[in-house]
């Protein structure tokens, strides 16, 4: 136990040398132990070695399966390589284990909306508002699942509660402006583009969603101007400023 809290210690303090020589050593000692399986998984993870770290993870998880972090680790490398599917069991595997848990509750709604089960994420996201209503990410990737479902209305007030969290969080003025023009309310989703802009100078696609609301409100002196600021819309000012005879 001393060993593995020494290697541990080196680990939380970043001297991940010292840590995976611990973790090496424990298990030439004991070859099965779950704990050094995992924590070395982790560092081949870290290391860019995925498919190291989730073979010995799984070898800890064969030993010890209710071992809810290791289940929840094993989820987010799997996502990284691109196996979704696989990540969504793992992510399930640790909920159920820890159901209460938000961080495990959160990596399985981001899980689901990549695997397209949109129902099942926007009730995972829902778990996590309720564990953590003062969360600002659990309520924005809310906003999105919602969106993506079609779920507009909902999905606006997802972000409102986002932005109520977090007023400076010029993510959620973009998502949501995008969802308003969705729904026509052109003026609202101007608005909510402008203030993202205004947070985040250099926020190209908000400028560029605001740039093109202007436009379609008549407002096209702004429009353009708004053109000319954002990146990469050169070609489309000059011929819009042409068609609407601005300079």
């Amino acid at each position: 136990m001393a060993d593995l809290k020494t290697a541990l210690a080196h680990h939380n303090a970043g001297r991940i040398e010292l840590a995976k020589a611990g973790y090496e050593g424990l298990l030439l000692r004991e070859p099965g132990h779950p704990d050094a399986l995992h924590m070395l998984g982790v560092i081949h993870v870290g290391q860019g070695d995925s498919a190291r770290g989730i073979t010995l993870i799984q070898k800890a998880l064969a030993i010890k399966p209710r071992f809810p972090m290791a289940w929840n680790n094993l989820g987010l490398v799997l996502i990284e390589v691109g196996r979704v599917s696989e990540a969504v069991a793992a992510f399930e595997h640790a909920a159920t284990l820890l159901p209460e848990d938000a961080e495990i509750l959160l990596n399985l709604a981001i899980a689901l909306c990549q695997h397209g089960r949109l129902d099942a994420a926007i009730s995972s996201y829902r778990k996590v508002v309720s564990i953590q209503p003062g969360s600002s990410k659990a309520q924005l990737l809310l906003g999105h699942a919602l969106r993506d479902a079609g779920k507009l209305d909902e999905a606006v007030e997802s972000y409102r509660a986002a932005i109520a969290l977090e007023p400076d969080l010029g993510e959620a003025y973009w998502s949501l402006g995008q969802v308003l023009r969705d729904l026509e309310r052109l003026g609202e989703a101007a608005d909510a583009c402008r203030r993202a802009v205004e947070i985040k100078p250099g926020f190209t696609p908000a400028r560029r969603e605001l740039a093109l609301l202007l436009l379609r409100l008549d407002r096209h002196s702004e429009g353009l101007e708004e053109l000319r600021k954002a990146e990469g819309m050169v070609e489309f000012y000059t011929g819009a400023a042409a068609a609407f005879r601005v300079v």
